[in-house]
């Protein structure tokens, strides 16, 4: 007996009919379908939650009835309405994943990546922030994230997180010279919303992207205020006994969601089409005027002390071909 192939229905898309055409707007692709005979197949598929499997010679059809229904599915599978699975269905956050992929990274790829994942949370004050984050993460099949109250001396780990007062706290600072010297592959500070503002990343890629030093340093230069330029380099700020995450609930709320879409691109996509670039951060602003979201990206700093192989050299470079 011949093995059956099994589909699921695609979550990222919209199938609408107008007249005799049929018009799917799938993650990346639209496609459109001229045989209006499809639809009523179509909306069955549609309705349903269960996997769905192709016939074959074993079934009580005709060998008529088999070769229309394989050529159905050969189109909605072609047309993206469809995936294939090989032995199970996939949950709908992998697939999701995979369409934002652009197909480079398979299914069994993210889903593997996601449950090997080890990712380290420092987590000095025992915040809201970490339990909040923990709790989406659940949603999706990634391993458990281990919580720790004291930065690592010699970490290893796919990712980590570091949770902080604020982006003068002199925790970061450790963090990153810590970085530098481990096994860690990439790490970002994890800060409250302050002033109308709050930023998730960047994500730093030890000895590969810009460091946190190098961040402090290039926002200390866009400052014309001296004393102002120099605490933004180098100032430390005072401990906080209080968590600052509690202030703007719905900030935070915000922060974590795209904070945990990041930790999945950097984890299971690693950097296929554009996702997860090394040293990007989401910049959110808001006020009066509404929300605004930017991307950004930090390079890093031939001068500086921490991670750059020119700093104190007379032949300093202004890029790395490698960024």
């Amino acid at each position: 007996m011949t093995e059956s192939q099994i589909y699921q229905v695609n979550p990222d898309l919209r199938v609408s009919r107008n007249s005799d055409r049929v018009v799917i707007e799938a993650a990346a692709n639209t496609y459109s379908l001229s045989d209006d005979a499809l639809w009523p197949f179509i909306s069955e598929v549609m309705s349903t939650n269960e996997e769905l499997t192709a016939p074959n010679s074993s079934d009580d059809l005709t060998e008529s009835d088999i070769d229309r229904l394989q050529s159905a599915f050969e189109i909605l599978a072609e047309s993206e309405i469809l995936v294939s699975s090989e032995r199970t269905r996939w949950p709908d956050t992998i697939v999701s994943l995979a369409n934002r992929s652009g197909g480079l990274v398979t299914f069994e790829d993210i889903a593997e990546r996601l449950k090997t994942a080890s990712v380290t949370i420092v987590d000095r004050s025992g915040s809201s922030v970490v339990e909040h984050l923990k709790s989406l993460l659940k949603l999706y099949p990634i391993a458990e994230p281990q919580v720790v109250a004291e930065l690592p001396t010699d970490a290893l780990a796919d990712l980590m997180l570091v949770v902080a007062s604020d982006e003068h706290d002199p925790i970061l600072d450790a963090a990153n010279s810590m970085a530098l010297d481990s096994e860690i592959r990439v790490w970002a500070p994890v800060t409250p919303a302050r002033g109308g503002r709050f930023r998730v990343g960047p994500w730093f890629y030890p000895n590969q992207s810009a460091c946190y030093k190098c961040l402090r340093l290039r926002a200390g230069s866009t400052i014309r205020e001296p004393v102002l330029a120099d605490i933004e380099r180098n100032g430390q700020s005072a401990p906080s006994r209080q968590d600052r995450f509690d202030s703007q609930p719905a900030m935070t709320s915000m922060m974590v969601s795209i904070l945990a879409d990041a930790m999945l691109t950097h984890l299971a996509l690693d950097g296929a089409q554009g996702q997860a670039p090394v040293g990007g951060f989401v910049d959110v602003t808001y006020g009066l005027e509404g929300f605004e979201m930017s991307n950004h990206r930090v390079l890093r700093v031939p001068r500086c002390p921490e991670c750059s192989p020119t700093s104190g050299t007379g032949y300093p470079q202004i890029w790395y071909h490698e960024e």
